[in-house]
């Protein structure tokens, strides 16, 4: 059965101010003692997409959606991708849905899974987000058209509650991760500009994207909520069941960068993820071209 959360949970979207097909919302709700509900939202593409139809096989053979600079061959029709199977701000959507109660560390107090009606309240850009996060909103660039002028200060204090209740959980589970010794190799990403991002014009430029604090919020939420649908589908669904697994490094392959660091001085240590993370931590500070 489909459960509505439309009216009960505040629901916002944080992607990239360009994005059409919005497939992730999240949802904050603080619920008093350091404690918060959050939900995860995903937009539920099977209720359109009928397993064994012309419309399934045709995305099996496209087997995903293609990105190029000026624009997108997607995988399933343009009118489910950016409109009924796109988490917008027009009504309400089909979702599969996460959600959690949880301190503010990200430890799982109480957990819940299943089918929803969700309405996404605001679609935010990650640099609306970042904004909330380093205290320098400006509530005029969001659009809140949908809503009626009355609503709108309220939506704002929830949009600005929600957000930093999701960046003060995503934080902590993030420095945890890397206490255990995760490895971050977030490199910064090319992006070209166009006059009109619809046209096949020739672009007028291009700028590097750095990953900030609003990415690893979302990102965050996204691997949680990944990592508990897939243990719970192993446990209930063990046949059905298909789990990503990466393989730990060839450490081999480092030999090169290990020996041409150690003629210069720098030991780099790579016997396991932790110290490999620890090294390029310590060598971050070396200035550029030092090593």
């Amino acid at each position: 059965m489909r459960i509505g959360s439309k009216h009960e949970r505040f629901v916002v979207s944080i992607d990239p101010a360009t994005a059409r097909d919005l497939d992730d919302a999240l949802s904050c709700e603080p619920l008093g003692g350091g404690n918060y509900r959050v939900g995860v939202h995903i937009a539920d593409v099977s209720a359109f997409v009928p397993f064994g139809s012309a419309l399934d096989e045709e995305a099996r053979k496209r087997a995903t959606s293609v990105y190029l600079v000026q624009k997108v061959i997607p995988m399933l029709p343009r009118k489910l991708c950016e409109e009924h199977c796109s988490l917008n701000t027009l009504g309400d959507k089909l979702a599969f849905t996460v959600e959690w109660t949880m301190d503010s560390r990200g430890r799982i107090l109480k957990e819940w899974m299943g089918q929803t009606v969700i309405r996404n309240q605001c679609k935010m850009a990650y640099e609306n987000a970042q904004d909330i996060i380093d205290n320098k909103f400006d509530p005029s660039c969001l659009d809140l058209s949908h809503l009626p002028p009355s609503r709108h200060r309220w939506a704002i204090d929830k949009i600005k509650d929600a957000v930093h209740g999701l960046w003060t959980i995503a934080a902590n589970i993030r420095q945890a991760r890397f206490d255990r010794g995760a490895l971050s190799l977030n490199q910064a990403k090319m992006y070209f500009d166009f006059e009109n991002n619809d046209t096949n014009t020739a672009p007028k430029g291009w700028h590097l994207h750095e990953t900030a604090e609003a990415n690893w919020l979302v990102e965050e939420f996204m691997v949680m909520a990944n990592a508990r649908v897939t243990e719970k589908t192993i446990e209930f669904c063990p046949d059905n069941a298909l789990a990503r697994w990466h393989e730990s490094p060839d450490t081999s392959r480092f030999k090169t960068l290990v020996d041409s660091l150690a003629k210069k001085g720098e030991e780099m240590k790579v016997s396991s993820g932790k110290a490999l993370a620890d090294s390029l931590e310590r060598l971050r500070g070396h200035k550029e071209g030092a090593t």
